[in-house]
């Protein structure tokens, strides 16, 4: 009888150190922990910046940071960095002061620059030609396709 009763204690105590330790991991490590960056308290905003509360997401951040013109290629990484976000600091700004002025661009506008392949960036326009269509014997042609 004493024998079983060492053994149904030592059970006991095992059970008891897994719970802790259960508890413990879960705590310390679960989503809800504040190391993490996830659950309740993390930050899962798609948010990169936001100007006078014009909030600029993360893919606008990436498209930017990826279409930066030749000569900031190569930069660091942290000075492309810092240089897509005052590229984007900068439009959201221009954005603003045009709209305070009224001033408008058209779809029609804008359909037409991705139909000759180019966009603008920080007042610079860039060729998208192979990323939105193909040249063939020195003529673009656009592709909705590529574009998608």
């Amino acid at each position: 009888m004493l024998q079983s009763m060492r053994r149904s204690g030592a059970s006991i105590f095992i059970y008891l150190i897994f719970g802790i330790l259960i508890v413990v991991f879960v705590l310390n490590f679960g989503p809800q922990s504040k190391g993490s960056g996830e659950g309740c308290t993390g930050s899962s905003s798609n948010t990169a910046l936001t100007v006078n509360g014009t909030e600029v997401g993360r893919s606008g951040f990436a498209a930017t940071y990826q279409m930066m013109p030749d000569i900031y290629q190569g930069l660091p990484p942290t000075q492309r960095k810092f240089f897509a976000f005052e590229s984007l600091i900068q439009r959201e700004l221009l954005i603003e002061e045009g709209e305070r002025k009224g001033i408008r661009i058209t779809e029609d506008a804008i359909d037409e620059e991705i139909k000759r392949g180019t966009m603008f960036l920080n007042g610079n326009r860039i060729r998208l030609q192979g990323a939105v269509g193909d040249v063939i014997d020195g003529q673009f042609f656009f592709s909705y396709d590529k574009l998608k």
